[in-house]
């Protein structure tokens, strides 16, 4: 601490931290597929394999992360005769997600 507390009084410190640039990114809105788009994404999923299908169409329906997906075990997934229900697990929070799929 003593250290970082002389180095912020050196006049020859805070001059070349004032000449360290540093670059920001320019933030841009982020480009959504179409309606078309989508369904002509999952259509070419379907011709490659069942599952990558599905796949697709659970992160478009669910909204849900990459990387919630991937976490998902068998026993998140739940089928009845009529829908199925996809439990979502949040790592950085309490609540876990629950979602209809009809």
């Amino acid at each position: 601490m003593k250290f970082l507390y002389e180095m912020n009084n050196d006049q020859r410190f805070i001059e070349m931290c004032k000449k360290i640039k540093v670059k920001r990114r320019k933030k841009t809105i982020p480009q959504v597929l179409s309606e078309d788009q989508i369904q002509r994404l999952i259509d070419a999923c379907s011709k490659i394999d069942f599952e990558l299908k599905v796949l697709v169409e659970i992160i478009y329906e669910t909204g849900a992360r990459i990387s919630e997906i991937l976490s998902l075990k068998r026993k998140d997934i739940e089928f009845d005769e009529h829908d199925a229900k996809i439990y979502i697990r949040i790592s950085n929070s309490r609540k876990d997600i629950e979602i209809e799929i009809v």
